[in-house]
């Protein structure tokens, strides 16, 4: 059942931006949405880390 959910969802959000798309454009046609930042997985654990170590030594609790 999540499958199917899934699959429509991504349908519908695909429908969106290409509507979206369409709607926006101008003579020369289409115009998309700008690309969004790329996410940087590595520094976001680093920092969710260094996050959790300033918790832990501020709540004396051992992790």
């Amino acid at each position: 059942m999540l499958d199917v959910r899934g699959l429509f969802s991504a349908l519908v959000n695909a429908d969106f931006i290409v509507t979206g798309a369409h709607f926006n454009g101008d003579e020369q046609g289409k115009i998309t949405r700008k690309q969004s930042l790329k996410l940087n997985v590595l520094a976001l654990l680093a920092e969710c880390w260094r996050i959790l170590r300033q918790w832990r030594e501020r709540s004396h609790i051992i992790i």
